[in-house]
């Protein structure tokens, strides 16, 4: 696969973005992969992440020792609480363990998705600030067009001031993208930790879309259900709410409040499980749903850039033989720089589902 935007050693993520990326602060250079590595080792939840999980190893080894305390008791209550810490216990505390690692690992993904994300949202602002800053020249140009035909007498005052206003308009639209840059530039230097202030990110890259193969999404399923960390969680809680309720079984009948509170709690357990795994389906099917649509936005995108293309081009030669005005022939440039954007827009659209959904079952 090509060198993509935002190259990963640590994980196996695939995100459709091809750049040669780096990036410059200053006069230091800094590649993607340094960034990606900088905010694994500095960013804040990583670190809080890497607390909790040295408190739930604790509470693992508080739970072997407390399992391997538990003596022999007396009375039903007694008897099944020790059996609980022995048989339980343990086994909930190394859930909760792997819950923690599991919850650091989505943190982290989701944190190179994000700073993946705006990177290639700031690639994406810089064109069209270019395109802004053509149509700010075109705006010029068609005031200057104004002024000439309006001392001729040819247009009215009000035609000379929409020229005006268009100029002023264009201008206005530049300074937005510029501020939407400044923005985006303090929003990745958050995501890497870096200090908010000082000269923006110069970022080196072009966004392109890779190869995309349809997959078997019922397959994709089936193999990825049960992986995830909600489902993992719950499934955790019902599988000790159901030792707990077979060790009462044991111990007492229905009727009793401690079977009846624990059997409660094992069909909560149940449907909690149930429903986290309807929506993982849900969210699984949905995301692939959804970057089928973007797919397809993606072709229409690049046909539309096609024809708009031939429109230019078309234009071109009918305005230099003079069969229609500047005017006509400038709508026509912008059209297509427009449709030049839109593919640039539609492919980060479908890059980030798609990396969205390879975090699936990576």
């Amino acid at each position: 696969m090509k060198r993509t935007c935002f190259i990963i050693t640590l994980l196996v993520i695939v995100f459709f973005v091809s750049v040669n990326a780096s990036a410059q602060s200053g006069n230091t250079s800094i590649t993607l992969n340094s960034f990606l590595k900088q905010a694994e080792l500095n960013n804040k939840q990583v670190r809080i992440d890497d607390l909790e999980i040295k408190a739930k190893e604790s509470q693992l080894e508080q739970a072997k020792e407390n399992a391997a305390m538990a003596g022999d008791t007396y009375g039903p209550a007694d008897v099944l609480n020790s059996r609980i810490r022995k048989e339980v216990k343990v086994a909930e505390a190394q859930a909760d363990l792997e819950v923690a690692r599991m919850t650091k690992k989505d943190n982290l993904e989701q944190l190179l998705l994000d700073i993946r994300k705006v990177y290639c949202e700031i690639l994406l602002a810089e064109k069209e600030l270019d395109n802004e800053k053509q149509k700010l020249q075109f705006a010029k140009e068609r005031l200057d067009i104004a002024k000439t035909k309006y001392l001729a007498e040819m247009i009215t005052k009000n035609e000379l001031d929409s020229a005006e206003y268009e100029l002023f308009s264009k201008t206005i639209a530049v300074e937005s993208v510029n501020d939407k840059i400044i923005v985006l530039d303090m929003k990745l230097k958050g995501l890497l930790d870096l200090p908010l202030g000082g000269e923006r990110l110069v970022l080196t890259g072009n966004i392109v879309q890779d190869k995309f193969v349809e997959v078997d999404i019922d397959k994709i399923v089936s193999d990825n259900l049960e992986k995830g960390k909600d489902v993992y969680s719950a499934f955790s809680k019902y599988n000790a709410a159901l030792k707990t309720m077979m060790l009462t079984e044991e111990l007492f009948k229905p009727g009793n409040i401690t079977y009846d509170r624990n059997k409660v709690s094992l069909e909560a357990t149940r449907r909690d499980y149930e429903s986290a795994k309807g929506n993982r389906e849900t969210y699984i099917r949905n995301t692939y749903n959804e970057l089928l649509n973007l797919k397809d936005e993606v072709d229409l995108a690049i046909r539309y850039e096609e024809l708009q293309k031939n429109k230019s081009d078309t234009a071109k030669v009918k305005y230099e033989k003079g069969q229609i005005s500047k005017d006509a022939y400038l709508n026509t440039i912008e059209g297509y720089i427009d449709a030049v954007y839109n593919r640039y827009y539609k492919l980060h659209l479908f890059n980030v589902k798609n990396g969205e959904f390879l975090n699936i079952y990576k």
